[in-house]
C-alpha cells in the first residue's frame, strides 16, 4: 500500500500477532519526508521513539505496537495489503510527542 500523510498527521497505534506472513515482520519504507516513529512491545510500560528520514526502512516484529507521526508531508510504502491486517489488528495506544 502506498500511503501519503501530511505534515502533523498521525497513524498506527497498532499491533499485529504476525498471523500473515506480511506482518510478520511489519515492514515500512519511508520514501519521502520526516517521521517520528514510537513502539513498545505490549507488555512494557515504556516506549522508545526516533525521528527517521527518508529513505528508511522500518521494521516491526509482531506485539510491537507502534505509531507514526508525520513531522513534513510523507510518503510511505507498508509492505502489506489491507486483507493481511484486518484480521490481525488490535488497537493499543503508543505515544507521539509532536
Amino acid at each position: 500500500m502506498l500511503i501519503q500523510r501530511s505534515a502533523g498527521s498521525k497513524s498506527g497505534n497498532t499491533y499485529h500477532e504476525g498471523v500473515s506472513p506480511l506482518v510478520n515482520p511489519k515492514i515500512f519504507i519511508l520514501l519521502q519526508g520526516e517521521v517520528e516513529f514510537s513502539w513498545r512491545h505490549i507488555e512494557a510500560a515504556e516506549y522508545e521513539m526516533a525521528k527517521v528520514s527518508a529513505p528508511a526502512k522500518i521494521v516491526i516484529q509482531p506485539l510491537v505496537t507502534h505509531a507514526m507521526q508525520a513531522v513534513t508531508d510523507i510518503l510511505v510504502l507498508e509492505c502489506n495489503g489491507l486483507k493481511d491486517v484486518e484480521n490481525d489488528r488490535h488497537y493499543l495506544e503508543v505515544e507521539c510527542t509532536i
